[in-house]
Protein backbone atom coordinates (compact mmCIF):
# COMPACT_ATOMS: atom_id res chain seq x y z
CA UNK A 1 0.00 0.00 0.00
CA UNK A 2 1.21 3.52 -0.84
CA UNK A 3 1.42 6.41 1.27
CA UNK A 4 -0.65 9.80 -0.94
CA UNK A 5 2.17 11.97 -1.98
CA UNK A 6 1.24 15.49 -1.73
CA UNK A 7 4.03 17.60 -3.42
CA UNK A 8 4.73 20.49 -1.46
CA UNK A 9 6.64 23.63 -3.10
CA UNK A 10 5.68 25.37 -0.66
CA UNK A 11 8.54 25.08 2.30
CA UNK A 12 11.62 23.73 -0.32
CA UNK A 13 14.85 23.98 2.09
CA UNK A 14 17.79 26.77 0.93
CA UNK A 15 20.49 24.29 -0.60
CA UNK A 16 23.79 25.96 0.30
CA UNK A 17 27.20 25.03 1.54
CA UNK A 18 27.89 28.16 3.94
CA UNK A 19 27.55 27.91 7.38
CA UNK A 20 27.58 31.27 9.80
CA UNK A 21 29.08 32.50 13.16
CA UNK A 22 25.80 33.08 15.10
CA UNK A 23 22.32 33.15 14.36
CA UNK A 24 19.59 34.74 15.97
CA UNK A 25 16.45 35.17 13.95
CA UNK A 26 13.20 37.41 14.27
CA UNK A 27 10.88 38.98 12.09
CA UNK A 28 8.01 42.13 12.07
CA UNK A 29 5.56 43.42 9.95
CA UNK A 30 6.43 46.48 8.37
CA UNK A 31 3.64 47.18 6.05
CA UNK A 32 0.06 46.29 6.54
CA UNK A 33 -0.50 45.82 2.22
CA UNK A 34 -0.98 42.26 2.12
CA UNK A 35 -0.49 40.12 -1.08
CA UNK A 36 -2.08 36.78 -2.00
CA UNK A 37 -0.04 34.32 -0.48
CA UNK A 38 -0.58 30.21 0.49
CA UNK A 39 -0.88 29.30 3.92
CA UNK A 40 1.02 26.15 5.42
CA UNK A 41 -2.23 24.25 5.59
CA UNK A 42 -3.24 25.43 2.19
CA UNK A 43 -4.87 22.20 1.24
CA UNK A 44 -7.29 21.83 3.59
CA UNK A 45 -10.93 22.31 3.98
CA UNK A 46 -10.73 22.92 0.19
CA UNK A 47 -14.06 21.47 -0.39
CA UNK A 48 -15.23 23.81 2.12
CA UNK A 49 -13.63 26.27 0.11
CA UNK A 50 -14.48 25.64 -3.59
CA UNK A 51 -17.71 23.75 -3.16
CA UNK A 52 -16.57 20.64 -4.24
CA UNK A 53 -17.52 16.75 -2.34
CA UNK A 54 -15.12 16.49 0.47
CA UNK A 55 -12.78 13.10 1.09
CA UNK A 56 -14.35 9.62 1.66
CA UNK A 57 -11.62 7.10 2.53
CA UNK A 58 -13.32 5.28 0.11
CA UNK A 59 -10.21 4.97 -2.44
CA UNK A 60 -7.64 7.91 -2.07
CA UNK A 61 -5.73 7.27 1.61
CA UNK A 62 -6.50 10.03 3.70
CA UNK A 63 -7.45 10.22 7.32
CA UNK A 64 -10.79 8.65 6.74
CA UNK A 65 -9.23 5.29 5.60
CA UNK A 66 -8.87 4.50 1.47
CA UNK A 67 -5.75 2.38 -0.83
CA UNK A 68 -5.18 4.44 -3.15
CA UNK A 69 -2.05 6.52 -2.90
CA UNK A 70 -1.36 9.17 -5.66
CA UNK A 71 0.43 12.00 -6.33
CA UNK A 72 -0.85 15.07 -7.04
CA UNK A 73 0.65 19.00 -7.40
CA UNK A 74 0.45 21.88 -5.40
CA UNK A 75 1.80 24.74 -3.88
CA UNK A 76 3.89 27.67 -5.96
CA UNK A 77 4.51 27.04 -9.58
CA UNK A 78 6.46 28.88 -12.33
CA UNK A 79 4.33 29.87 -14.89
CA UNK A 80 4.25 27.47 -17.92
CA UNK A 81 5.16 24.68 -15.39
CA UNK A 82 2.92 21.55 -16.26
CA UNK A 83 0.99 20.12 -13.36
CA UNK A 84 -0.15 16.43 -13.00
CA UNK A 85 -2.05 14.14 -10.82
CA UNK A 86 -1.15 10.26 -11.29
CA UNK A 87 -2.58 7.61 -8.99
CA UNK A 88 -0.11 5.13 -7.87
CA UNK A 89 -2.13 1.92 -7.44
CA UNK A 90 -4.81 0.11 -9.86
CA UNK A 91 -8.22 1.32 -9.86
CA UNK A 92 -10.49 -1.20 -11.21
CA UNK A 93 -13.63 -0.48 -13.73
CA UNK A 94 -13.83 3.14 -12.18
CA UNK A 95 -13.91 6.55 -14.46
CA UNK A 96 -11.68 9.55 -12.94
CA UNK A 97 -12.76 13.12 -13.91
CA UNK A 98 -9.89 15.47 -13.28
CA UNK A 99 -10.14 19.22 -13.67
CA UNK A 100 -7.89 22.26 -14.36
CA UNK A 101 -9.85 25.15 -12.71
CA UNK A 102 -8.77 28.69 -12.44
CA UNK A 103 -9.96 30.19 -8.72
CA UNK A 104 -10.35 33.87 -7.99
CA UNK A 105 -8.58 34.65 -4.41
CA UNK A 106 -12.02 33.63 -2.60
CA UNK A 107 -11.36 29.87 -3.92
CA UNK A 108 -14.35 30.34 -5.88
CA UNK A 109 -14.47 28.80 -9.62
CA UNK A 110 -14.17 31.57 -12.44
CA UNK A 111 -13.11 28.84 -14.67
CA UNK A 112 -12.69 24.98 -15.70
CA UNK A 113 -9.70 25.39 -17.88
CA UNK A 114 -9.50 21.69 -18.59
CA UNK A 115 -11.65 18.23 -17.98
CA UNK A 116 -10.76 14.79 -18.94
CA UNK A 117 -12.75 11.33 -17.98
CA UNK A 118 -9.85 8.91 -17.75
CA UNK A 119 -11.22 5.78 -17.67
CA UNK A 120 -9.68 2.35 -15.80
CA UNK A 121 -11.72 0.31 -17.98
CA UNK A 122 -9.69 0.59 -20.70
CA UNK A 123 -6.00 1.30 -19.79
CA UNK A 124 -3.81 -1.20 -18.12
CA UNK A 125 -1.77 2.13 -17.35
CA UNK A 126 -2.27 3.60 -13.97
CA UNK A 127 -4.18 6.80 -14.42
CA UNK A 128 -1.97 9.79 -15.06
CA UNK A 129 -3.30 13.89 -16.20
CA UNK A 130 -0.74 16.26 -16.93
CA UNK A 131 -1.35 19.73 -17.99
CA UNK A 132 0.67 22.66 -18.80
CA UNK A 133 -0.11 25.80 -17.35
CA UNK A 134 -0.43 29.23 -19.44
CA UNK A 135 1.79 32.23 -18.63
CA UNK A 136 -0.51 33.64 -16.73
CA UNK A 137 0.82 35.13 -13.52
CA UNK A 138 -0.93 35.89 -10.50
CA UNK A 139 -3.29 33.15 -10.61
CA UNK A 140 -4.78 30.67 -9.01
CA UNK A 141 -5.52 27.13 -9.81
CA UNK A 142 -7.33 23.97 -8.41
CA UNK A 143 -6.47 20.57 -9.72
CA UNK A 144 -9.59 18.05 -8.65
CA UNK A 145 -9.79 14.42 -9.11
CA UNK A 146 -13.09 12.50 -8.84
CA UNK A 147 -13.69 8.52 -8.94
CA UNK A 148 -17.19 8.59 -10.32
CA UNK A 149 -19.41 5.63 -10.00
CA UNK A 150 -21.99 4.01 -12.57
CA UNK A 151 -24.43 6.36 -12.29
CA UNK A 152 -21.52 9.38 -12.33
CA UNK A 153 -22.05 10.43 -8.45
CA UNK A 154 -18.91 11.04 -6.58
CA UNK A 155 -17.05 8.18 -4.99
CA UNK A 156 -13.90 10.08 -3.49
CA UNK A 157 -12.24 13.68 -4.63
CA UNK A 158 -8.71 14.48 -4.25
CA UNK A 159 -8.34 18.43 -4.38
CA UNK A 160 -4.98 20.57 -4.59
CA UNK A 161 -4.35 24.06 -5.34
CA UNK A 162 -1.28 25.77 -7.59
CA UNK A 163 -0.61 29.30 -7.53
CA UNK A 164 1.62 31.45 -9.59
CA UNK A 165 2.95 34.51 -7.94
CA UNK A 166 4.02 37.40 -9.69
CA UNK A 167 7.31 36.72 -11.81
CA UNK A 168 9.41 39.53 -9.75
CA UNK A 169 11.62 39.94 -7.03
CA UNK A 170 11.97 43.13 -4.80
CA UNK A 171 13.98 42.60 -1.93
CA UNK A 172 16.67 44.79 0.01
CA UNK A 173 19.51 44.17 2.70
CA UNK A 174 20.95 46.42 4.76
CA UNK A 175 22.98 46.76 7.84
CA UNK A 176 22.69 48.50 11.38
CA UNK A 177 25.83 50.63 10.88
CA UNK A 178 28.75 50.29 8.58
CA UNK A 179 31.50 50.32 10.75
CA UNK A 180 32.09 47.48 13.81
CA UNK A 181 35.24 46.20 16.36
CA UNK A 182 35.76 42.14 16.23
CA UNK A 183 33.86 42.18 19.20
CA UNK A 184 30.32 43.23 18.26
CA UNK A 185 27.22 41.97 16.72
CA UNK A 186 26.11 42.73 13.29
CA UNK A 187 22.32 43.16 12.67
CA UNK A 188 20.95 42.25 9.05
CA UNK A 189 17.74 43.45 8.20
CA UNK A 190 16.20 41.65 4.46
CA UNK A 191 13.27 44.08 3.35
CA UNK A 192 10.40 41.98 1.07
CA UNK A 193 9.21 45.18 -1.40
CA UNK A 194 6.79 42.89 -3.03
CA UNK A 195 4.72 42.08 -4.59
CA UNK A 196 5.54 38.23 -4.37
CA UNK A 197 6.16 36.08 -0.95
CA UNK A 198 10.51 35.33 -0.56
CA UNK A 199 11.83 32.49 1.07
CA UNK A 200 15.63 32.80 2.39
CA UNK A 201 17.99 30.57 4.44
CA UNK A 202 20.35 30.74 8.13
CA UNK A 203 22.98 30.82 5.73
CA UNK A 204 25.28 33.66 4.79
CA UNK A 205 28.45 34.28 3.37
CA UNK A 206 31.44 36.70 4.35
CA UNK A 207 33.74 38.32 2.22
CA UNK A 208 36.88 40.15 2.51
CA UNK A 209 38.35 42.44 0.03
CA UNK A 210 42.06 42.11 -0.90
CA UNK A 211 43.34 45.10 -3.17
CA UNK A 212 40.05 44.73 -5.59
CA UNK A 213 38.88 41.49 -5.08
CA UNK A 214 36.58 39.99 -2.55
CA UNK A 215 37.59 36.62 -1.68
CA UNK A 216 35.63 34.17 1.05
CA UNK A 217 35.92 34.46 4.79
CA UNK A 218 36.39 30.43 6.05
CA UNK A 219 33.38 29.93 8.59
CA UNK A 220 33.39 29.04 11.88
CA UNK A 221 30.81 26.45 13.00
CA UNK A 222 27.36 25.60 11.99
CA UNK A 223 23.56 26.02 11.11
CA UNK A 224 20.77 24.72 10.44
CA UNK A 225 19.17 24.92 6.91
CA UNK A 226 15.45 25.93 7.21
CA UNK A 227 13.60 28.16 4.63
CA UNK A 228 12.33 30.99 6.20
CA UNK A 229 9.07 32.84 4.20
CA UNK A 230 9.00 36.73 4.26
CA UNK A 231 5.73 38.07 2.93
CA UNK A 232 5.57 41.48 1.10
CA UNK A 233 5.55 44.01 3.34
CA UNK A 234 7.87 42.07 5.96
CA UNK A 235 11.08 42.42 7.87
CA UNK A 236 13.74 40.22 8.60
CA UNK A 237 16.20 40.84 11.13
CA UNK A 238 19.43 38.54 11.55
CA UNK A 239 22.01 38.93 14.31
CA UNK A 240 25.33 37.91 13.53
CA UNK A 241 28.42 37.57 15.76
CA UNK A 242 31.82 39.48 13.76
CA UNK A 243 34.20 37.91 16.23
CA UNK A 244 37.74 37.67 15.54
CA UNK A 245 37.51 39.19 11.85
CA UNK A 246 40.50 41.35 11.67
CA UNK A 247 40.17 44.54 10.73
CA UNK A 248 39.80 45.56 7.11
CA UNK A 249 36.81 45.85 4.71
CA UNK A 250 34.12 43.23 4.40
CA UNK A 251 30.95 42.47 2.58
CA UNK A 252 27.91 40.26 3.39
CA UNK A 253 25.75 37.98 1.30
CA UNK A 254 22.63 36.19 1.47
CA UNK A 255 20.67 34.47 -1.09
CA UNK A 256 16.54 35.18 -1.80
CA UNK A 257 14.01 33.31 -3.70
CA UNK A 258 10.57 33.86 -5.30
CA UNK A 259 8.92 31.49 -2.63
CA UNK A 260 9.29 27.71 -4.50
CA UNK A 261 10.39 28.90 -8.05
CA UNK A 262 13.98 28.68 -8.09
CA UNK A 263 14.50 30.37 -11.20
CA UNK A 264 14.10 33.48 -9.53
CA UNK A 265 16.55 34.66 -6.63
CA UNK A 266 19.13 37.13 -6.18
CA UNK A 267 22.02 37.16 -3.88
CA UNK A 268 21.73 40.34 -1.37
CA UNK A 269 25.07 42.02 -0.36
CA UNK A 270 26.39 44.97 2.04
CA UNK A 271 29.69 46.19 2.73
CA UNK A 272 31.03 46.41 6.40
CA UNK A 273 34.16 47.81 8.29
CA UNK A 274 35.89 46.07 11.21
CA UNK A 275 37.85 48.76 12.57
CA UNK A 276 40.25 48.86 15.66
CA UNK A 277 38.79 50.01 19.30
CA UNK A 278 40.87 53.15 18.83
CA UNK A 279 39.05 54.46 15.85
CA UNK A 280 36.04 54.07 16.79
Amino acid sequence: MHLGLIILLLCSTLATNQVSYFNQVTSSEISKNEAFVLSDNYNEQLDIKTGYGSETGRWFISKKGGHIGFSISGGYQKNGNTVYAELLDDLPNKDVRVRLTKLDKSYHSIIVLDEKIISSKHTSNKIRYSKQLSQDQDTLYLLSVEVLGGNKEVEDTLLSVVYVPIQELKSSLSLDKQEYTNEETMILNIINDGPTEIMLGLPYKIQKLYSENWKDVPSKGAVTLQGIRLKPGKKYEQKISIMDLPEGKYRILKNVQVMGIKELQNTLDAEFEVVSHENQ
